[in-house]
């Protein structure tokens, strides 16, 4: 068996050297997909994913990240696949992707003294290309100190890179990287000196006419300047530059706001009566930069930082200043600095208002599924990021306590340029105290978006992380349904036929949708996935103790890739009822089938070769025309004659196959015993009561890969109604 195993690790490296996807794909598994495997050519232990970029398959690195390859996994080496990209000299475009499947643009090993960064990396091999492409995803631009003797001499490269930009498009580069400049500070301690463009830019002409920069950095030993007006401007003590309507321009971002946002320049030197100044913080007090208005009458505008960075600015009234203080201490939590969480940039008052600057993003989430109409795919990628932004809050990677967000709506989860989820709108979370698993307060939350329990509360509203579970599950049918509520059978912002909103007709649905979710009573039928349906059941569930965490949701079969579902099929069968395929139990096999649907997988053997189906059945008695028969054929098939399985696509065959088993087997309790539980291992929780939980997770023999392929097939599909 061991020799079995090292002949398929060889395989691996092999098949993506040669290109052979087709043959990748048969071999790879959770279990392997993240391995280290040896490779000798680099002199290093490294992931399929760092095998695929130094070889420059770029097909098999597509492939790879969307099968789950952990684009982060360090070699044994403690490099990165963004390391590799350009030690190899791969194509822009590998880094284009990993970072575009959260590659983390300052990997590297805190533990090392002498830990490089990708970026560094990319200094070392002088790519231009890729220096730019990880600073505008948030690099962090440092140089080698003295403990790196032979990389000093690159720090003048980075440095004359950052002054004198040669290739189109470098010019945004000082912009880019004066937006991270707060936090230059490279991964193996303090930078003893930073090349002063990072902080200044003063325009001169050069010989060649061209703009270049001057360093106006000063150490700490040098004289602030007795001049106030020449001396860095504050906001909450961190420290900025005077905006300019120059700045505003060096770091364009937004996609959906250019055109809006390039404006804001012209009104600073034009119309200078509607600019408002707050701190750090530019906007235009006019409705052509209005982004929306809040239930509380908060409003959101179009701006600026001082540094360049375009920012959504939320203005507040000063008697709802406690929120915007709480969604800033929120935000500002270290562990809520994550890529699916919105970014806190700034904040700022006057006499009136209160503003929090944040990173600005493209669409809600309500916008984002009606401009992306159709695309199943994407819908359950932003399931899947909706659920990890929701980890973010629920489990800390730390030992600090959880985060309850209590607002969760389609208006509050955000989509940034890059088409990733971002989670928003932290005034009313709440972080619950070390030890407790409750939050009690008074009703909080938005209307046809609460739990059961807060519609049932007071002013003693328990609130736990379940009560976002349910929200969440809520939202997961909004979008695999594109835009409708599992407890409201209507779109809920839906227009009358002349196009204007009917107050009356709305309220009436809201008290309809509310009334359902205090019942229980939902409808599940605009969305045909089987594993969906049971996620989402599992999720909006009436009893808060029977909800699962988030972490039980983020493991659920919905997302199993190919290669963990045909390994579920395979152990089904050698279910003991499978088994006994030839007499099964009595009102066993027509339950099954009609669990399936009438008639979904009649003569299923015709499907498969006819000469395997006349060698696996020889002199015995031919296999029923029953699912037990199929799920037993299937097995013995991959038992016994593997090599002709193994050109057999099962899994498209057989669509729906793996939801009718799995939700039959989770109905006859299988997916408890041997030897389905083998699929799944058990880790002991706190729970939030202060008892236990136990959280299912595949284990190494199908643990799913990456987003979920629709169970649909030939089932029917009748609504679920309770």
């Amino acid at each position: 068996m061991e020799g079995n195993q090292n002949k398929t690790n060889c395989n691996i490296v092999q098949y993506i050297i040669d290109n052979n996807l087709q043959e990748l794909k048969n071999v790879l598994n959770r279990g392997n997909i993240n391995d280290l495997y040896s490779y000798s050519e680099w002199n290093d232990c490294v992931t399929p994913l760092i095998v695929a970029i130094v070889n420059h398959r770029e097909d098999i690195l597509s492939f790879l990240l969307q099968e789950g390859a952990d684009p982060n996994k360090v070699s044994q080496k403690g490099l990165t696949p963004l390391h590799y990209a350009s030690k190899s000299k791969a194509p822009l475009a590998f880094v284009t992707k990993l970072l575009r499947h959260n590659a983390n643009p300052n990997a590297c090993d805190l533990k090392e003294e002498k830990s490089v960064t990708p970026l560094q990396i990319a200094v070392i091999e002088r790519r231009s290309d890729i220096i730019k492409e990880l600073i505008s995803a948030g690099a962090q631009v440092t140089k080698f100190p003295a403990s790196f003797p032979r990389h000093i001499s690159h720090n003048k490269f980075l440095s004359q890179m950052m002054d004198h930009p040669t290739l189109e498009g470098d010019e945004s580069i000082i912009g880019k990287m004066r937006r991270y400049v707060r936090y230059v500070i490279p991964c193996y301690g303090a930078v003893d000196q930073v090349p002063g463009t990072l902080f200044s830019k003063q325009t001169s002409e050069g010989d060649d006419g061209a703009d270049s920069t001057r360093c106006d950095h000063r150490t700490d030993q040098q004289e602030s300047p007795k001049d106030p007006a020449l001396a860095p401007q504050t906001s909450n003590g961190l420290p900025v530059q005077p905006g300019t309507s120059k700045t505003m321009q060096e770091c364009p971002i937004s996609k959906r706001w250019r055109e809006k946002l390039d404006k804001i320049p012209h009104f600073i030197e034009t119309e200078k009566i509607k600019i408002k100044k707050i701190g750090s913080l530019t906007y235009v007090n006019d409705d052509e930069f209005h982004i929306s208005t809040g239930s509380d009458g908060t409003e959101v505008f179009l701006g600026y930082r001082d540094d360049g960075t375009e920012v959504a600015i939320k203005k507040m009234l000063k008697r709802n200043y406690e929120e915007l203080k709480n969604e800033e201490k929120i935000l500002r939590l270290p562990e809520l600095d994550h890529q699916l969480i919105v970014r806190y940039v700034d904040t700022a008052n006057d006499d009136e208002f209160g503003y929090i600057a944040l990173q600005l993003c493209e669409y809600t989430l309500e916008e984002y599924i009606i401009i992306k109409k159709g695309d199943r795919l994407l819908m359950e990628k932003l399931v899947k990021q909706l659920l990890e932004s929701l980890k973010v809050l629920h489990c800390p990677c730390d030992s600090s306590p959880p985060i309850l967000h209590r607002d969760l709506k389609p208006q509050n989860v955000l989509i940034d340029v890059l088409d990733r989820v971002k989670l928003a709108d932290f005034g009313i979370s709440r972080r619950l105290p070390k030890g407790a698993s409750t939050h009690r307060s008074g009703r909080a939350g938005t209307q046809c978006w609460m739990a059961t329990e807060t519609l049932n509360g007071g002013n003693d509203t328990p609130y736990k992380r379940s009560t976002d579970i349910q929200v969440a599950g809520m939202l997961i049918y909004y979008i695999l349904s594109e835009g409708h509520h599992p407890f409201g059978h209507v779109v809920l912002n839906e227009e009358t036929p002349d196009g204007q909103r009917s107050s009356l007709i709305k309220s009436h649905l809201h008290f309809k949708c509310e009334d359902n979710i205090f019942e229980g009573n939902y409808s599940l039928n605009l969305v045909q996935d089987v594993l969906a349906k049971d996620l989402i059941e599992m999720m909006i569930n009436k009893e808060p103790e029977k909800r699962p965490r988030v972490e039980e949701c983020l493991s659920h079969p919905f997302f199993w890739t190919q290669a963990s579902k045909l390994a579920y099929i395979q152990k089904a069968g050698d279910v003991p009822e499978v088994k006994n395929y030839g007499n099964p139990e009595a009102g066993l096999k027509s339950s099954l089938e009609k669990h399936a649907g009438t008639g979904a997988f009649k003569q299923w053997k015709e499907k498969f070769p006819q000469d395997l189906v006349k060698r696996m059945e020889g002199k015995k008695s031919p296999y029923p025309d029953t699912m037990l028969a199929l799920l037993r054929f299937i097995r013995n098939g991959f038992t016994h004659y593997e090599k002709d399985m193994d050109k057999i696509n099962v899994m498209s065959m057989f669509p729906g196959l793996f939801g009718v088993v799995y939700t039959f087997a989770k109905s006859q309790n299988w997916n408890s015993e041997a030897p389905l539980k083998d699929m799944f291992n058990t880790e002991v929780i706190p729970g939030d009561d202060l008892t236990t939980g136990v959280v299912t997770t595949p284990n190494n023999s199908g643990e799913p890969l990456a987003l979920p392929v629709q169970e649909s097939g030939d089932l029917s599909t009748e609504p679920t109604d309770k």
